[in-house]
C-alpha cells in the first residue's frame, strides 16, 4: 500500500553497513516524534531503494504529512501492483539477511524481477511485545 513517512535516510555503499545506520536512526527518529509529543500512528518502516553504486536506506515512522516532525523528512511510497512478501519472527533480528536472501531467490525461482523499494515493515518489536515480526517485501514485474 501507499505510505505516507517521516524518515531520516543514509546512503550506504555495503548492504554489511545497513544495520549500523538503521537502529540508531531509528533512534533519532523516535526521539524526534518524543519531542514533538506526536504518538506512533502505525507500525514503523525501514525501506531501501539502489541509487547506482548505493543503496538509500530509511528509518522512518507513518505519519499524517502535515504533523511531520522538526529534523525529519516527509517521504511517500508509492503503492505497488504486486510484491513478493515473508515475515519474519523471532526473538532477534539475526536471521533478517536470510530473510532477504531467501526472497530474492523466490523471485528469480518465480521468473520475476525485483524492481522499485523493497520495505521493512515492524509489526511487532521488542520494545511493544516479546518478540520481532517483520514483514519484508519485495515489489517485483
Amino acid at each position: 500500500p501507499r505510505l505516507e513517512l517521516a524518515q531520516l535516510t543514509a546512503r550506504v555503499r555495503e548492504m554489511s553497513e545497513i544495520e549500523s545506520e538503521i537502529g540508531p536512526m531509528f533512534e533519532r527518529v523516535g526521539a524526534a516524534f518524543g519531542a514533538a509529543g506526536i504518538a506512533f500512528e502505525a507500525p514503523g518502516v525501514a525501506h531501501y531503494t539502489v541509487d547506482g553504486d548505493e543503496v538509500i536506506a530509511a528509518a522512518a515512522e507513518q505519519i499524517v504529512p502535515e504533523r511531520v516532525p522538526a529534523g525529519l523528512e516527509a517521504a511517500v511510497l508509492d503503492a505497488v501492483p504486486r510484491a513478493l512478501a515473508v515475515t519474519l519472527e523471532g526473538e532477534d533480528l539475526g536471521g533478517i539477511q536470510a530473510a532477504w536472501q531467501g526472497l530474492v531467490g523466490e523471485v528469480e525461482r518465480r521468473g520475476l524481477t525485483a524492481i522499485g523499494t523493497c520495505r521493512e515493515i515492524y509489526r511487532e518489536t521488542p520494545f511493544e511485545g516479546a518478540r520481532w515480526v517483520v514483514d519484508l517485501q519485495q515489489p517485483v514485474a
